[in-house]
């Protein structure tokens, strides 16, 4: 109901409900005379049209606007529930309870699923440099951006002050790093203006997969994915690891080249 009040108007919304109201009333007048075996006289005919007409519109427009403030009211509380307000990712309790319906449709689809573990490099520095306001502005450049590099399938959210992650449904391991590389150079291209102040900053990146484990709950990637991103930040950042707990089979060359992955600056 509310959704169609949005989409033709308030005013419209209105007239309509005027010119309903004018109808039943009429409708109702007539019924009453005709039961009662009445004569409608002039001024009862003028007071049926001018009620509904003098009343109607007044209190639809209330109603209509106090109904508009709720829905206006609760689309907001329930935005706040579900995303960070300043990036516009899913912030951290929507972002693991959507993850784990994500991972329970996989399991049963024997879907592999990866997950990137992101944190802004030296991002202390950008709030001591620049201040607390352009840290936002990064922030909110780094969550449109994520927003924008991946498919529509993927989620993204925010789950620390500079932390992101993102996760990939139907993206086996080889297909994560590639798709981390690609996030890691955007990031690090990205160049953001603010207030004439040119910020570049780069990211590092922690992964892990389920593509050779057996079902493993989102926080339990969240944590295999911390754990590869603590050795990036101890081994020079604006890399790539992957969490050496995904490789199943270590004797393979293929799967080797992917332990420990970094890639070069």
């Amino acid at each position: 109901m509310v959704n169609r009040i949005e989409k033709i108007g308030r005013f419209t919304s209105s007239i309509l409900i005027t010119i309903i109201a004018l109808l039943i009333t009429q409708i109702i007048t007539y019924v009453i005379y005709r039961l009662t075996n009445g004569n409608m006289s002039l001024s009862g005919r003028i007071a049926s049209f001018a009620s509904p007409i003098l009343i109607s519109p007044f209190l639809s427009w209330w109603f209509l606007g106090l109904l508009l403030r709720i829905s206006k009211l609760e689309k907001e509380m329930r935005f706040l529930a579900t995303y960070d307000t300043l990036t516009g990712v899913y912030n951290r309790n929507s972002f693991l309870s959507i993850c784990n319906s994500i991972l329970n449709l996989l399991k049963r689809e024997k879907s592999p699923l990866t997950l990137l573990y992101i944190d802004l490099d030296h991002f202390k520095n950008v709030n001591d440099t620049f201040g607390h306001d352009v840290g936002d502005y990064v922030l909110k450049k780094i969550g449109e951006y994520l927003k924008t590099s991946i498919r529509k399938s993927d989620i993204v959210g925010r789950v620390g002050g500079e932390e992101f992650v993102v996760v990939l449904p139907k993206t086996d391991i080889q297909n994560g790093i590639a798709i981390a590389e690609k996030i890691r150079k955007g990031i690090a291209c990205l160049e953001m203006i603010y207030n004439d102040k040119i910020i570049k900053i780069t990211a590092s990146i922690g992964i892990s997969s389920n593509t050779y484990l057996e079902y493993i709950g989102i926080e339990k990637l969240l944590k295999m994915a911390d754990l590869a991103l603590y050795h990036v930040k101890n081994n020079g950042r604006n890399k790539l690891y992957v969490n050496q707990d995904c490789i199943k089979e270590k004797g393979n060359t293929e799967i080797m080249e992917l332990i420990g992955f970094e890639c070069e600056k």
